[in-house]
């Protein structure tokens, strides 16, 4: 769609023909770099959706170790 666009207005001004290929490589470097950079946002997400339901199990955990590291202290410390 862009290069549509871009020949359009080639056809229309003298200073875009001139450029077109220029303007034409500098379009589709930043589409790379937009869509490289929406990937990265949408893996990011997946990690941090990750990560917090890693908070669900963690939670948990640490209260049974707390538990267990009570009933430890107190099972030495009674024999």
């Amino acid at each position: 769609m862009f290069a549509r666009l871009l020949r359009a207005t080639a056809a229309r001004s003298r200073v875009v023909a001139e450029r077109h290929e220029h303007f034409e490589r500098a379009v589709r470097r930043y589409i790379a770099r937009r869509l490289q950079a929406t990937r990265q946002v949408v893996e990011f997400q997946a990690y941090e959706r990750l990560f917090s339901l890693w908070h669900v199990l963690h939670v948990p955990f640490v209260i049974v170790m707390v538990v267990c590291a009570i009933a430890h202290v107190v099972a030495v410390h009674a024999y």
